[in-house]
């Protein structure tokens, strides 16, 4: 079993994505550490989440339950790029043989991201990349004197920006992120058992629904055809 940790870049210091949660819900929400705080970008992450104005469900669903609470150890203020690492810790979540961990000393990989995720899961460009930077090296100090792998992870058309992270050793590598779909590649995601419907596997498993509803129709029409058909009979 892989141990990822992931981690939202934000201006003020990484805040991670502790654990993700399915909630009989009226909609996803954010909350901070197990508590009852339920942060404003709750609507965005909903609409994140959500099949038709979103991309989870589609991508990692049908889920059992109708929504995600994530706890995060701290305040994410406004903009999307929390997006994609959120988009990575449901691929992890959803993956087989992958797990999202709290326990930073426990990951087998650390993963930092930044960067907004369209509806056909192109990784867009943010803001303050060299601030985030900034504000994060006390994270990736403790990464390099541990055994974990550090991924970080950005936007391809702005990977010239992550230059400015020190050389803190072979375990970390960058991941310029262009798409959804090679960000899990790069991971090394196993998605094949849990993502059937989605665009993840090219949508086969939607293509596969779509041809069996309509071989029932098919059949509905050729019965309708000979049960309506009037029968002959010898004079």
């Amino acid at each position: 079993m892989k141990k990822f940790a992931v981690f939202i870049a934000t201006t003020g210091g990484p805040i991670q994505i502790e654990r993700l949660t399915p909630e009989r819900a009226p909609q996803s929400m954010i909350c901070v550490s197990r508590s009852s705080n339920i942060l404003p970008i709750s609507g965005e992450y909903d609409d994140f989440v959500r099949r038709g104005s979103g991309i989870i469900e589609r991508e990692f669903g049908p889920f059992e339950y109708e929504s995600f609470r994530a706890d995060i150890s701290g305040s994410v203020g406004t903009g999307q790029s929390w997006q994609l690492p959120f988009f990575i810790a449901h691929a992890i979540d959803a993956a087989v043989g992958s797990e999202l961990v709290e326990d930073v000393d426990a990951a087998d990989y650390v993963v930092w991201a930044t960067g907004r995720v369209d509806y056909d899961l192109n990784i867009l460009d943010v803001d303050h990349i060299a601030e985030k930077i900034k504000g994060s090296h006390s994270l990736f100090e403790k990464i390099a004197s541990s055994q974990s792998k550090a991924v970080i992870a950005a936007p391809a058309s702005q990977i010239s920006l992550l230059d400015e992270i020190p050389d803190f050793g072979k375990n970390f590598s960058v991941l310029p992120a262009e798409s959804g779909f090679q960000v899990c590649k790069d991971l090394d995601l196993n998605l094949e058992a849990k993502t059937a419907s989605g665009s993840i596997k090219y949508r086969s498993g939607k293509n596969s629904r779509f041809a069996a509803v309509v071989l029932a129709a098919a059949i509905v029409i050729a019965w309708g055809f000979f049960y309506f058909a009037p029968v002959k009979t010898d004079v």
